[in-house]
């Protein structure tokens, strides 16, 4: 995620799936030109990484920032940030951040108004209106190199 952040991968980017009270889903490089059904949430950074999670990865309160997976293997540059406690979703995610200032701003997201979902159409999660990403800062990191591990 900072190597993508750090590169601008993220601007202009859209907010693709949106679920008021469960999370919020961008950072799909396929909606930089807009919200197109059968493209909005299948792009990626141009590789897979590796799960990196078990059963003690708990998603038990809002702010939660993971990245989205279609399975095992799978995540790439799509992420999530959950509007409160999604236990459904322990174990299967890689979970690498939280917000620490702005979630009323994610909770404001979360108020888009929604209809089907064409990629889940009994899920009501594609927003009406564009919410896009104007600009991601990375503000502090940890003091040793960030590489992307690809899924051999």
């Amino acid at each position: 995620f900072i190597t993508l952040a750090e590169q601008g991968f993220y601007e202009g980017t859209k907010f693709h799936r949106i679920m008021d009270g469960f999370m919020i889903q961008g950072g799909d490089p396929n909606t930089r030109h807009g919200l197109v059904p059968g493209q909005a949430g299948l792009g990626n950074p141009g590789y897979r990484i590796p799960d990196e999670h078990d059963d003690n990865t708990v998603f038990d309160r809002a702010g939660l920032i993971a990245y989205a997976n279609s399975g095992p293997n799978t995540s790439g540059s799509q992420f999530f940030i959950t509007l409160g406690p999604a236990t459904d979703l322990n174990g299967d995610y890689n979970l690498f951040g939280r917000v620490i200032a702005g979630m009323d701003t994610a909770r404001e997201i979360g108020k888009t108004p929604v209809s089907p979902n064409p990629a889940r159409p009994n899920e009501l999660s594609w927003p009406e209106e564009i919410v896009e990403i104007l600009e991601v800062e990375v503000i502090e990191k940890r003091d040793h190199d960030y590489t992307v591990r690809k899924v051999e």
